[in-house]
């Protein structure tokens, strides 16, 4: 599984500059077979200001993989109204990369009923493996609908993909931030199927 983490100065008004996303969307199509990339996860902040110019400048440039590779894509901070949660309503970014988005990808299973979390089940090794794609603020319901997910599946071993999870401190120990301390008492912890977790959003 390809992992791409926060794109949004690619994205970023008049500053944008697509043709490395490109460039690495036409590599992992290339190589699919070869490397065996089965699947590919955005973890957010596709964009810096979640403007309808720059998602839908992400959103073509996402042209580039689509149908190649199947792939998932979660709201950052910087994609969508950042103080609030998986129940906010339309925005620019759930127009281009909401459930419909994914209709047509024999991965794609289905999306929360406001449209921001995703589940998606690939083939890999010889097995199904499940990938939760949820939002930079999942709500109550947001954790329901995902725990819903996760017992319709009991047998498969689980990704679990969001945008804010963990953090290095000055001694470069791994902490969980506040958002990711919630889905670790909302959903991970007592999900032991859920054996990876990634984030994105901060760097060293």
């Amino acid at each position: 599984m390809a992992v791409l983490p926060d794109t949004q100065y690619l994205f970023d008004a008049d500053c944008s500059d697509p043709a490395p996303l490109r460039a690495t969307f036409r590599y992992l199509a290339a190589e699919r077979e070869e490397a065996n990339i089965a699947f590919m996860t955005h973890l957010g902040d596709v964009t810096e200001h979640g403007t309808e110019q720059e998602i839908a400048l992400a959103a073509d440039t996402f042209r580039t993989i689509h149908g190649k590779v199947p792939y998932s894509v979660l709201a950052g901070n910087h994609d969508i109204r950042s103080s609030t949660d998986d129940q906010r309503g339309d925005s620019a970014y759930l127009a281009a990369f909401g459930p419909q988005r994914y209709a047509s990808m024999p991965t794609f299973r289905g999306a929360s009923p406001d449209g921001y979390n995703s589940h998606h089940v690939l083939r890999a090794a010889g097995r199904e493996w499940l990938v939760l794609a949820l939002d930079w603020r999942v709500s109550d319901n947001g954790l329901r609908w995902a725990q819903g997910v996760l017992d319709a599946h009991p047998t498969l071993p689980a990704v679990l993909t969001t945008h804010d999870l963990a953090w290095s401190d000055d001694d470069g120990a791994a902490q969980l931030s506040d958002h990711g301390r919630r889905l670790w008492d909302g959903l991970i912890r007592g999900n032991d199927q859920i054996f990876l977790a990634l984030g994105g959003h901060y760097w060293p």
